[in-house]
């Protein structure tokens, strides 16, 4: 509970000025140095530092270092085919899971209220009875539930 209350306290977070110029510079260095590399080899270096530097930078607005102390465990049924996926357009975590009779759904993790609006980090499960479905971060009990749910009713 006390984890719960830590993180729904945290405020969607606004960029500060010095964040965005950050950014800025960022971009303007990334299209420079990826405008006229030489060779693969110094492409490829331009590409991974540009890798690393905007993954520190989105590590610091996305707050990755309170949430991989906060994200629960999760205990998905044996027969489940879980993929990791890329956590695109804002979400923190995502995650496709499969069930033996081949049906699937598609779940991911809100922290920041990116895509959505809820109280708190949620877990949105999709399709769920023809829509979405919510469960509060911390409530896997509750996911596992919706997941299996979901599953069971997805054609």
């Amino acid at each position: 509970m006390e984890r719960n209350r830590s993180l729904t306290s945290l405020k969607k977070k606004t960029l500060s000025h010095g964040e965005r110029k950050a950014i800025v510079s960022i971009a303007r260095s990334i299209e420079k140095r990826l405008a006229a590399p030489k060779d693969c080899k110094e492409f490829h270096y331009s590409k991974s530092s540009i890798i690393v530097e905007l993954s520190q930078l989105l590590g610091s607005i996305m707050d990755y270092n309170i949430y991989v102390q906060t994200i629960p465990a999760l205990k998905f049924d044996p027969s489940w085919e879980v993929r990791i996926v890329p956590p695109y357009m804002g979400a923190m975590v995502r995650f496709l899971v499969k069930n033996s009779a081949g049906q699937g759904v598609s779940v991911y993790l809100d922290c920041h209220n990116v895509l959505g609006n809820a109280v708190g980090p949620y877990w949105e499960i999709y399709p769920y009875q023809g829509d979405t479905h919510r469960v509060p971060m911390d409530d896997t009990d509750e996911l596992m539930r919706s997941i299996r749910y979901a599953l069971e009713h997805t054609k």
